[in-house]
């Protein structure tokens, strides 16, 4: 009768409900029900009857994990924003949290995707949704329009991939509605919403996860390639639902095939998974793209917060990283000995911003600054020690007062910044910056030679007896990339370090104080062997860098 009526076919309308009615009356002796007979009277006054809108997406059989945010969810909230990376499920958490919560919106559910539209067309939609025809021009009206129709007939809202508050205030409606947000900015903005942040699930979550898509028995065969699989998908759901439906689509393949493609070309294989993070990045603001592509180039140790000045060239870029932290690119991961807080970029989106048209110029500031940043901590140690400066490195200089705090502990700012100065000495390396990575990991102790004080180098909490340090390989193949070789000169400091060390005298060289811009001050003291950590470091400068190994293995 209803449909009729919308169609403009009254009379036939009415029609329908006088045979219902006589045979309900001939037959049971009844007459209509009150549903029926207000539908009738809604004809005779020429009224539509409330559209009740059922448009929630559908559930995902195989959703799994996120019980703590499925708890805080299965309790009707005003508003609820759910955010976290990309892939990470925002969607498919607040659709099976709005499937929970069906039941008590019997008046509807309004689903609206949001992205980058604009409130106003937004709320044209939802309003049609709704049964208004013609909503009105402006925002402001449509948006008290969708209170007042809402403040009748409360239902559950659910906007999927909110840009900002701006963007979801005027879809809220009044009281007694539920509105569930996601959207990968931290939106705290709105008051009383109750915020459910996400991140990767648990490794047993995400291999349950892709038990589910590609098979249980696939998975039990071959558990060791599913876990490399699901890490390599950085157990990000997406990710995994995505390399899931790969092995579903073909069962002849070993998972162990699957966990090779990932390692030669995850972006290829994961291609729903690269689509959203080249999404998330295009919409990033420019200085914000180019600093995650430099901190993609960093390796997984957590930085300070300075080096985002760094990469930009500027001081005080507080502003770009706020950005970076709200909109779940970059993770706040607490705060140093030192006080400084530091950032890490999740797995998957570090990769994927490694791979990015990155700014050679950001990345050599970052490494000038660590070059000099160290060099400042060198100067307040305690103990003179035994150093080569690599004079023609370049150096990007914090503001002195910062400089001064972070190293008033110079041993602890070494401590806290080993991995961090061991990462930069692997990517002056990688990057052919041959004086960065002799500059940086000769202070991180990547090269012989005590890099503290000797009565600290065994408290070091990385120091192990007889180890090589982690960045000494990294350190060679920067060095060796640009010299010295028959036919090439040696970079700079190298050269004038030749000068003082060739010929190297026969007897024990005593490091006193380094003079001369840091070179070397070497006396010969008769009657005692060359100490290997001292040939170890002078042979390269010799020119003879093939010798460097057999001593550098017992100089450690």
């Amino acid at each position: 009768m209803l449909t009729l009526h919308r169609g403009g076919r009254k009379a036939e309308a009415l029609r329908a409900y006088a045979t219902v009615r006589g045979r309900l009356v001939d037959e049971l002796g009844v007459e209509p029900g009150a549903e029926l007979r207000g539908a009738y009277e809604l004809i005779l006054a020429d009224e539509s009857a409330p559209v009740v809108p059922r448009q929630l997406p559908p559930d995902l059989p195989d959703f799994t994990g996120r019980a703590e945010a499925v708890a805080v969810l299965a309790l009707p909230h005003p508003v609820a924003v759910v955010s976290g990376p990309p892939g990470c499920g925002k969607s498919a958490l607040a659709v099976q949290a709005g499937h929970a919560l069906r039941t008590a919106y019997p008046a509807g559910q309004l689903y609206l995707e949001l992205g980058d539209r604009e409130p106003d067309d937004l709320l044209a939609e939802a309003l049609r949704a709704l049964g208004v025809a013609a909503p009105p021009p402006t925002t402001a009206e449509r948006s008290a329009l969708l209170r007042s129709l809402l403040a009748e007939r409360p239902m559950l809202m659910l906007l999927d991939d909110a840009r900002d508050a701006d963007q979801v205030r005027p879809l809220l409606p009044g009281n007694d509605s539920a509105v569930i947000v996601t959207s990968r900015r931290r939106i705290t903005e709105l008051p009383g919403a109750a915020l459910v942040q996400l991140g990767p699930l648990a490794p047993d979550e995400a291999l349950s996860l892709l038990a589910r898509v590609a098979g249980a028995d696939r998975v039990a065969r071959e558990r060791e390639a599913a876990q490399a699989i699901v890490a390599a998908c950085g157990h990000l759901p997406l990710a995994v639902r995505n390399a899931g439906t790969r092995l579903a689509a073909r069962p002849g393949w070993s998972l162990s095939v699957l966990r090779q493609r990932l390692d030669d070309d995850w972006l290829g294989e994961l291609r729903e998974v690269r689509t959203g993070l080249d999404r998330g990045y295009a919409r990033l603001p420019a200085d914000a793209a180019r600093t995650l592509a430099t901190l993609g180039l960093l390796g997984p140790a957590a930085q300070p917060g300075w080096v985002i000045d760094a990469a930009l060239g500027r001081h005080g870029a507080g502003d770009v990283t706020d950005l970076l932290v709200d909109v779940n690119l970059l993770d706040p991961v607490g705060t140093d000995e030192m006080g400084q807080p530091r950032y890490r970029v999740p797995d998957l989106i570090a990769r994927h911003a490694g791979s990015q048209r990155g700014d050679p110029a950001a990345v050599g500031r970052v490494l000038a600054a660590w070059t000099a940043t160290a060099e400042h901590a060198m100067a307040r140690l305690p103990t003179t020690v035994f150093s080569l400066t690599a004079a023609g490195a370049p150096r990007w200089r914090l503001p002195g007062a910062t400089l001064d705090r972070l190293t008033s502990d110079p041993v602890t700012w070494f401590e806290a910044e080993h991995e961090t100065l061991s990462a930069a000495v692997e990517t002056a390396a990688g990057n052919g910056a041959a004086e960065s990575a002799w500059g940086a990991g000769r202070r991180d102790g990547a090269v012989p030679g005590p890099a503290l004080p000797p009565r600290h180098l065994a408290e070091h909490p990385h120091h192990r007896p007889g180890r090589r340090p982690r960045g000494r390989r990294q350190v060679r193949r920067g060095r060796h990339a640009q010299g010295p070789r028959p036919g090439r000169p040696l970079p700079g400091s190298l050269r004038r370090g030749r000068r003082r060390l060739h010929p190297l005298p026969p007897h024990l060289p005593r490091a006193g104080r380094p003079q001369g811009g840091g070179h070397l001050d070497l006396r010969p003291r008769r009657g005692q062997p060359v100490p290997r950590p001292v040939r170890a470091v002078a042979r390269p400068l010799q020119g003879r860098p093939d010798d460097l190994r057999g001593d550098r293995r017992q100089a450690g």
